[in-house]
């Protein structure tokens, strides 16, 4: 890994981790509006340095989404754009406060694991296909993990008539909307990578592979979902705590999928 890389993932830890301390700042203390800015900046140039590494690492031979640290990169930076999209439509400080710390966690993760190759990865156009697909669909799922957890925070301040933090926080029918169509545009792209992913590797003859249970959990837990809220029109606390199931099964695929012993397979 050259200087230049280090110096790069460093500073974008730095400024991505500003930006999470701020933007959860942002959200318990109200008053402190005006420093938004430097949380935006510090998400900005801690994404533009995370593209300057992950294009150093792409250099290196190992292509676009060759390693765990170009995976993690990708993920984090496809978080970001959801953060920044979700705040503006959005325009409460919850969500960004949710997703913020998500994002540095996860590029964290693969600063931590930059050694990790994929070295089958990079020749395989369907499966960087089916890899692109899933880490978008998980910035997709990312989103509707922040709506439905505050939805869950201002259900209980409103059961609790704790009314003053209300205007920090989404109303109701708005995070229930914005969980419902990113979860929506989310499974179409999950459906798809699944797809291609499945059959990848039926073409390349792999066996098991351990991240096959929770992705397809991952899947089914979307599903019923989408099933429960579209069909039979259900609404509240219970839709929103299978939202943070779902992100819980996200979690443990992404992990699975790029531990150390599945980067020593062929496949995935």
């Amino acid at each position: 890994m050259t200087r230049l890389c280090v110096l790069a993932e460093s500073a974008a830890l730095v400024s991505l981790l500003l930006a999470a301390l701020l933007y959860v700042l942002r959200f318990h203390r109200p008053e402190l509006q005006g420093r938004l800015t430097w949380g935006r900046w510090g998400l900005a140039i801690g994404s533009a340095l995370l593209a300057v590494g992950l294009v150093s690492h792409g250099t290196r031979g190992n292509g676009p989404l060759g390693d765990f640290a170009n995976v993690s990169f990708v993920f984090a930076l496809l978080l970001a754009l959801a953060l920044w999209w979700a705040d503006r439509r959005a325009a409460r400080p919850a969500l960004a406060a949710t997703l913020a710390p998500l994002t540095f966690l996860v590029a964290l993760a693969g600063l931590l694991g930059s050694s990790r190759t994929l070295p089958e990865l990079h020749g395989s156009l369907w499966l960087n296909a089916h890899i692109l697909l899933a880490l978008t669909a998980y910035a997709c799922f990312a989103v509707a993990l922040a709506a439905a957890i505050s939805y869950l925070v201002a259900d209980q301040l409103l059961k609790r008539k704790h009314l003053e933090r209300l205007p920090h926080l989404p109303p109701l029918e708005t995070s229930d909307r914005l969980g419902r169509r990113a979860v929506l545009i989310g499974w179409c792209l999950f459906t798809v990578g699944l797809l291609i992913g499945a059959l990848t590797v039926y073409t390349w003859g792999a066996g098991f592979d351990p991240k096959i249970p929770p992705a397809l959990a991952t899947w089914t837990t979307y599903t019923v979902y989408l099933v429960l809220r579209h069909l039979h029109r259900w609404r509240g606390r219970r839709l929103q705590w299978l939202l943070v199931l779902g992100f819980a099964l996200v979690g443990l695929t992404f992990a699975l999928g790029h531990s150390p012993e599945q980067l020593q397979r062929r496949f995935f």
